[in-house]
């Protein structure tokens, strides 16, 4: 075997990718533009991503993970004993959660599975910089979402 080959047997990991849309109306990526998105990411950074590791909530606000029946799939899958994903990939951290607490909570339940959650429209670098970085898109989310029940 090449060491391009090998390389790439160790580099593989499996993913689950991760789709949510609120409401009919928002101005964001449709369920079927996300999941394109999301499959090109995988394919093209050598994740393997099984279909039944496709999960999808629409019409449900992000505030509330408990109210995501998908997510809450995803979330036991993630952190079941057999371990069956590295990385959940999704279009925006917006999607994953629009509450910085609860993001914090799930996105640490996850690293201490060893699982990642990527964000392709929103990519982080390695570091305090990067946790800093993160933290601020997850207030802006929840902000953004605050603001637009009120308004």
């Amino acid at each position: 075997m090449k060491d391009q080959t090998l390389s790439n047997i160790f580099d593989h990991k499996t993913g689950a990718i991760y789709i949510r849309v609120s409401t009919d109306r928002q101005e964001e990526l449709s369920p079927d533009a996300q999941r394109r998105l999301l499959l090109e990411y995988a394919n093209s950074n050598n994740i393997d991503v099984p279909s039944e590791y496709i999960f999808q909530d629409n019409g449900i606000s992000g505030r509330q993970a408990k109210k995501r029946p998908a997510f809450q799939n995803m979330i036991a899958l993630a952190k079941s004993k057999e371990h069956p994903i590295d990385t959940i990939i999704v279009w925006k951290f917006s999607r994953f959660a629009r509450n910085q607490e609860e993001s914090i909570v799930y996105k640490s339940l996850l690293k201490k599975n060893d699982v990642d959650v990527v964000s392709i429209s929103e990519p982080l670098v390695d570091g305090p910089f990067g946790s800093l970085i993160e933290r601020i898109i997850e207030w802006m989310d929840e902000y953004y979402s605050i603001r637009s029940t009120v308004a």
